[in-house]
């Protein structure tokens, strides 16, 4: 019977004593006795086993914020360390507050090994303006925010809507200028341009034909109104022909004009999807053309 007791003492009593002398806490606060946004110190001391990694704390309280973590860790002996562990923490709510209670987790390799519950803390908040308790659940002003996180978070606002109302500005000039600039084209860098924007819609893989030689028609109307004066709005393309024997055109725009506008005679009247021939080979001679242009247009010889 001794033997039995003297094994049950030495295999189950005797470590789970030295398990719990393995693991000690202890708590402190700097201060209990606080103002609003006032900071103060919680202080845990915790001694355990070398082989624990990660000691993790759990409290929560939504009338405090933590605003800076600190720990160290020191060896006691070949098996024992002390961790120093501190948390700077600040009210933002008066009156009689607890915090707690505290869980301690111990872990090894991610693994919890043991837990501890210490039980929680009474502080005292006073309103800074009055000295009064108060159980309003308002933060302070902004002047009373000591916290160095909260004055990078305001700073970080203020430079962002700084740069936000910045962009803006320079995007409203940036579009005026460039709606200035659009108007500042001459009569011919106008005429010019639409010439050269229909061109590159014809470069698309399917072309609308008929859309396509009433847009040029368009633009050639343009030209001969600026350069030639010409009255080409009220002229129809049976009348443009005319005139055309009338003016000092280009030899090689000649030839083109006429085939083009009886072309687009032709293209006004045919069925849909139909594309003859001769609408490609009048197409075909559109670049030679829009260079003749182009020089009498900005060159004012023909």
């Amino acid at each position: 019977m001794r033997r039995i007791a003297l094994v049950f003492f030495v295999f189950v009593l005797l470590p789970a004593a030295v398990d719990a002398q393995d693991f000690q806490v202890s708590l402190n606060a700097e201060k209990q006795n606080l103002e609003i946004a006032q900071q103060t110190l919680l202080k845990f001391v915790l001694q355990a086993p070398s082989s624990i990694d990660e000691i993790r704390i759990e409290f929560d309280n939504p009338a405090l914020e933590v605003l800076k973590k600190e720990d160290a860790r020191r060896s006691l002996s070949s098996s024992q360390d002390i961790w120093d562990i501190r948390y700077q923490i600040a009210f933002f709510q008066t009156g009689k507050i607890k915090v707690g209670p505290f869980r301690i987790l111990f872990f090894q390799q991610g693994k919890l090994q043991r837990e501890e519950v210490l039980s929680g803390l009474d502080f005292q908040i006073k309103s800074i303006l009055t000295g009064k308790e108060s159980f309003q659940e308002s933060k302070p002003p902004l002047m009373f925010e000591t916290s160095a996180a909260r004055k990078k978070i305001i700073l970080f606002r203020v430079a962002s809507g700084f740069l936000v109302i910045l962009t803006m500005i320079l995007l409203f000039y940036f579009f005026k200028l460039l709606r200035k600039k659009k108007n500042l084209l001459t009569p011919e860098q106008r005429v010019w341009k639409n010439f050269y924007e229909t061109y590159l819609a014809m470069q698309q893989s399917t072309v609308n034909y008929k859309a396509l030689f009433f847009r040029l028609s368009l633009n050639f109307k343009d030209y001969l109104s600026l350069r030639y004066q010409l009255p080409c709005e009220h002229l129809t393309n049976r009348e443009l022909l005319f005139f055309l024997n009338k003016i000092e055109l280009p030899v090689q725009l000649r030839q083109f004009l006429a085939d083009f506008l009886r072309c687009s005679e032709q293209v006004k009247y045919a069925p849909p999807g139909v594309s003859p021939r001769e609408f490609k080979s009048v197409l075909a001679e559109l670049p030679l053309a829009m260079k003749v242009v182009q020089n009498d247009l900005f060159s004012g010889k023909n």
